[in-house]
C-alpha cells in the first residue's frame, strides 16, 4: 500500500509573543484567527491563523530564542499567496508596518502553482515567510 498524501493540513510555529505575531498574520495579512474563545478560555493552548483551506497555529512559547532559530531551527520557510500586487500593495504596507524584507525587490520563483513573483520577509520570531502574487499572467510577466 502507499500512502496517499492530499495536500497541507497545518504547520505549527512556536512564537515568542502571540500578539506580535497576530499583528503581522492577522492585521498585516489579513487572515481569519482560529480558536480565539477557546484560548482565551484556557481550552486551547494556541492560536490558529487560516491560509485558504490550510491553519498556521501559533504556538506561545516565551523561552523560544528567535535568533538561535534562524540557524538551529529546521524549518528554511514558508510560502502564501496574495492576491495583491507586491509592487503596488503589499510592499509598501509591509514597509509601513516595519517588516523586515529580505530583498530589495520581488522575484520570480517556482512553487506549487507554477512561477510567480515573490518577496521574502521575516514575521516577528524570524520565521522567513515567502509572499507570492497568486496570478503571474495578471501582473504582465510572461
Amino acid at each position: 500500500m502507499t500512502i496517499q498524501v492530499s495536500g497541507f493540513d497545518h504547520i505549527v510555529l512556536r512564537v515568542r509573543e502571540l500578539d506580535e505575531s497576530l499583528r503581522f498574520y492577522e492585521e498585516l495579512l489579513g487572515l481569519e484567527v482560529i480558536g480565539r474563545e477557546e484560548y482565551a478560555s484556557g481550552a486551547r493552548p494556541f492560536l490558529s491563523v487560516r491560509v485558504g483551506s490550510q491553519l498556521v497555529d501559533l504556538w506561545p512559547d516565551d523561552a523560544y530564542d528567535r535568533e538561535l532559530g534562524l540557524t538551529a531551527g529546521g524549518m528554511f520557510h514558508f510560502c502564501v499567496r496574495v492576491r495583491n500586487s507586491l509592487d503596488a500593495e503589499v510592499i509598501p504596507a509591509l514597509k509601513r508596518a516595519g517588516v523586515e524584507l529580505l530583498e530589495d525587490a520581488p522575484a520570480v520563483r517556482f512553487g506549487a502553482t507554477g512561477y510567480g513573483k515573490s518577496i521574502y520577509v521575516r514575521d516577528p520570531d524570524r520565521y522567513m515567510v515567502e509572499l507570492k502574487e497568486e496570478e503571474l499572467s495578471e501582473r504582465g510577466i510572461e
